[in-house]
């Protein structure tokens, strides 16, 4: 591929795989295997539609909107604290949302699990960027792995791809990349462990 190819390319895959997508994505997934009811399985799915995904991203596009993060990256580490705070504050109330309707169930810990992580991620991101995309990546192959087994890492491949365009994009540093992995898969998958 030419330079103009690959950056598209990689553009696009960074664009289609954000955290939001991703958590999307793994929640869906849960919805659908965890619950035996077809209206609390539907429930599910709307609470990981608006929390995970609708609401982050127009926060985000609201906050572009307003010049309150200069690019669709969030380059600079200092504005990402705000949406990730805005992101906590979604996982903690479709935790509670979560515990109310169906209990301590795996769903709930998914987003305890979440909040705990962003938690952290803010703590971070006040010294350093860690690669959220990476994080977006690793927490629902720690997930899957936890949920289907061996098969979910096969999606390691996604998240070298993913690497690769982060890199390539020259939005993060293979160390940053490399601790965003290692934090969103050990991270949640010992918290999967513990609870």
């Amino acid at each position: 591929m030419n330079g103009n190819v690959s950056y598209k390319f990689a553009r696009i895959v960074t664009n289609l795989f954000v955290p939001p997508v991703n958590t999307f994505l793994v929640l869906t997934f849960l919805s659908a295997i965890l619950f035996e009811s077809k209206t609390d399985s539907l429930i599910a799915l709307v609470i990981s539609f608006l929390f995970s995904l609708a609401f982050p991203i127009i926060f985000f596009l609201w906050l572009r909107k307003k010049n309150l993060v200069a690019d669709v990256d969030a380059t600079n580490k200092d504005e990402r604290t705000i949406p990730y705070l805005f992101g906590f504050v979604l996982c903690i109330i479709a935790l509670i949302i979560s515990f109310y309707l169906w209990g301590f169930i795996l769903f709930s810990k998914i987003w305890l699990i979440y909040s705990i992580n962003t938690l952290l991620l803010i703590t971070i991101n006040h010294f350093w960027k860690i690669s959220a995309h990476a994080i977006g990546v690793a927490a629902p192959i720690a997930i899957l792995f936890f949920t289907v087994g061996d098969q979910a890492l096969y999606l390691f491949l996604l998240l070298i791809l993913i690497a690769w365009t982060r890199l390539y994009l020259k939005k993060h540093t293979i160390s940053q990349i490399i601790a965003g992995s290692v934090f969103g898969f050990l991270l949640t998958y010992l918290q999967l462990l513990i609870l």
